[in-house]
């Protein structure tokens, strides 16, 4: 039996250019995981940036 696990991994932030937001692909590419970046919102009531991936293992 094989199991797959899936899980998300969420940003917040208040910069419009966060480094994070290139770093966490790039930590995702080196673990070699199935990912995708599923959305990008902005946080109206808080100002924050919300970047969500979801991966899969």
């Amino acid at each position: 039996m094989e199991q797959a696990y899936q899980g998300t991994l969420d940003l917040y932030t208040t910069q419009e250019n966060d480094p994070l937001m290139t770093s966490i692909p790039n930590a995702l590419n080196d673990t070699e995981v199935a990912w995708y970046l599923n959305s990008v919102q902005y946080e109206e009531d808080t100002k924050l940036i919300h970047y969500e991936w979801v991966f899969e293992v």
